[in-house]
């Protein structure tokens, strides 16, 4: 790379559905499907055309309401791996998406290690599987969600294990860990967090 500095992506998550910003009306519900909040703001998720979408409504209705939609991830990796080079990317699934079904991540998780490995301009690449989801206020139980979590990562080793990239196994650190858990579940706590990152610091300096 012509510098001793090395460049670090770490593509923490990704989600191959639509986002929007924007609602018709702020004083009933706009959409159909399951309502929740989003930093204070109303949060949809609902189908589309056959897909999972998100929507975000403000809590102040912009003039002439307009609508911002938002199929960006591909377009805004691309843009990253074409302006800078890495001598290693260490990516993710997440957690986002849950409705898509096993044959749309499948194809998703298809499209990202095309996209990184045609673009990546030869940086070696690190699996993270995804970790547990456990239950809010019932830590010491894993959700159900965990078993869709499980089904991504077998998908996600089909294609990484074939295209020998290895993977830094997240899902293990916290599988028997609850203590490293926040309280809704999903994200770490500090110590968690900081576990992590030893981790992660691991596979990486192995890759260097």
């Amino acid at each position: 790379m012509g510098t001793t500095l090395c460049r670090l992506l770490a593509i923490l998550t990704f989600g191959l559905g639509a986002q929007a910003a924007m609602a018709d009306s702020i004083d009933a519900p706009p959409f159909a499907g399951e309502r929740s909040a989003f930093h204070s703001y109303d949060h949809y998720d609902f189908t589309y055309d056959g897909r999972p979408c998100i929507v975000v409504t403000p809590k102040v209705v912009a003039e002439d309401k307009p609508w911002i939609w938002r199929a960006r991830f591909f377009n805004e990796l691309l843009m990253v791996l074409r302006q800078y080079r890495f001598s290693v990317i260490h990516f993710n699934n997440g957690l986002h998406g849950m409705g898509y079904t096993s044959a749309q991540y499948r194809r998703g998780f298809a499209k990202l290690m095309g996209t990184l490995r045609e673009h990546g301009q030869g940086a070696k690449l690190i699996w993270a599987s995804t970790t547990p989801v456990r239950k809010r206020g019932a830590l010491s139980e894993l959700d159900e969600a965990t078993e869709t979590v499980k089904e991504r990562n077998r998908i996600a080793a089909d294609f990484v294990d074939r295209a020998g990239v290895p993977t830094n196994d997240l899902f293990g650190v916290g599988l028997n860990h609850p203590e490293y858990y926040s309280e809704d579940g999903v994200h770490h706590n500090a110590q968690g967090r900081a576990i992590q990152a030893r981790q992660v610091i691991q596979a990486v300096e192995q890759r260097l």
